[in-house]
């Protein structure tokens, strides 16, 4: 139950990120009403109190930052918040990974008292079976019987030893609990001793973001005069070549406007020759569409020919034959009288 209370509470303060919290701030700030950190929990969906109040109290020590200089403070904000989260996202994860640690042990102890306390119960069904069936026999087993029993009261035993083991293991899980109790303590104290290193920090990085604003305000108004000087040098420069580009362009638009009406001359003679060509190509297609008609009509004549001819050829094969067996029985009739 501790166990599904503590990842609850590590679940729960991933939702509050830094990013987030911060967010959150500015949003309540903008409305110009008073708020706190249920304000702020409510607006992120959840998290931890423990880690919204120091990001609320970060928050409010960084507005100074956004009064001294409104045009710079988002880079500075956001190194602020990143240092921070990924401090917070450091120790959570060590929090986690030893919560995780801490209860693998602990599932690791109940699933071998739940093994053997398994085996204990299967023992002793095993034996209350065997005792059943021993009293059901006759007197001559009763000699099997007593070592029967002798052998249980061993097993019985064996089973105060393994529950001395259960007691142990008992033991053994109260001083993980105890000991789970004293590193939450002392993780407790490490984020206390964080926060404060954290707070140092950011009170440094303040100081340091002054002395380096009144230097850069000091460099930006020695750049702010080179620059304006410069400006009038190149102001001058560009009337002297704005008008040398504009008598330039001039000359250009004319010849351009030349080339143009040349290139108008020469597309009115190319559409004049393009409409002769069509003109040719569709009087070529006619043509050639008269000649494969032609084609077309002489083919079909061949082709009846060329039947007519086959018909032909078939017919004077035939003719022939006929004459051939005439011819051969002619013969013979001649060759019998001579025979005889």
């Amino acid at each position: 139950m501790k166990l599904d209370i503590l990842g609850i509470i590590i679940m729960s303060t991933k939702i509050a990120t830094v990013s987030a919290v911060f967010a959150a701030c500015e949003d309540l700030d903008k409305l110009q009403k008073p708020w706190n950190r249920d304000d702020v929990r409510s607006m992120i969906g959840g998290g931890g109190y423990n880690v919204i109040d120091p990001l609320i109290k970060a928050w409010r020590k960084l507005g100074p930052i956004k009064e001294v200089a409104p045009n710079t403070p988002t880079d500075l904000l956001l190194l602020v918040a990143e240092a921070i989260e990924r401090n917070v996202g450091k120790f959570l994860s060590e929090v986690d990974s030893r919560q995780s640690e801490k209860k693998i042990i602990f599932d690791e102890a109940v699933n071998e008292i739940s093994a053997k306390l398994s085996a204990i119960e299967q023992q002793l069904e095993s034996s209350e079976s065997r005792n059943e069936k021993l009293l059901g026999k006759n007197d001559e087993q009763a000699r099997e019987i007593e070592r029967l029993k002798l052998a249980i009261q061993q097993q019985s035993g064996h089973c105060e030893t393994l529950a001395t083991e259960n007691d142990k293991l008992n033991g053994a899980v109260l001083r993980l609990n105890a000991k789970l109790k004293s590193d939450g303590e002392a993780f407790e104290k490490e984020i206390s001793s964080k926060a404060e290193r954290h707070k140092e920090q950011t009170e440094n990085l303040l100081k340091m973001n002054k002395v380096e604003k009144d230097n850069l305000k000091t460099e930006l108004v020695e750049q702010n005069v080179l620059a304006e000087n410069r400006l009038m040098c190149l102001l001058d420069q560009s009337r002297t070549d704005a008008k040398t580009q504009q008598k330039d362009a001039s000359k250009k638009v004319e010849a351009a406007r030349i080339r143009a009406e040349e290139a108008g001359e020469k597309v009115a003679a190319m559409l004049s020759e393009n409409t002769r060509l069509q003109s040719e190509l569709s009087a070529q297609q006619q043509e050639n569409r008269r000649i494969l008609e032609s084609i077309t009509k002489k083919s079909a004549r061949y082709t009846k020919l060329e039947e007519e001819y086959i018909a032909f050829k078939a017919d004077n094969e035939n003719s022939k034959f006929e004459e051939l067996k005439a011819s051969i029985l002619a013969i013979e009739e001649k060759i019998k009288p001579d025979s005889l």
